[in-house]
């Protein structure tokens, strides 16, 4: 899923509540921002701890990542990042928040 739309437009108060009530029908969530992920992941790599993580978030029934595409991430996070992305798909729900228009999507996706 995608939210998007300017800022203060309730983008990321409409995931936290999907979180929520994920949370309430006994779902496991995890709420976190694309620049704090990529730092996660390039912390696990470092660490030889990344496919424990990579297995950690593919496990979460919904992973909801805020900030996606407002802050740049370098080529090496980005990778990491999509890799994470790719494989939760088919497994798992993943919102994603604050892609201030869909050319930032396609500009973030074609790195």
């Amino acid at each position: 899923m995608l939210l998007l739309g300017n800022s203060g437009t309730g983008k990321t108060h409409l995931a936290l509540a999907l979180g929520l009530s994920a949370c309430q029908r006994g779902h496991r969530v995890r709420f976190t921002t694309a620049s704090a992920m990529v730092h996660e992941l390039l912390e696990a790599k470092d660490e030889k701890r990344l496919l424990r993580y990579q297995k950690q978030m593919a496990s979460y029934e919904l992973l909801i990542v805020d900030e996606l595409g407002f802050v740049p991430l370098f080529k090496s996070g980005a990778e990491l990042l999509f890799e994470v992305f790719s494989q939760r798909y088919e497994r798992g729900s993943t919102v994603f928040v604050r892609l201030s228009h869909l050319l930032s999507l396609l500009r973030w996706l074609s790195r």
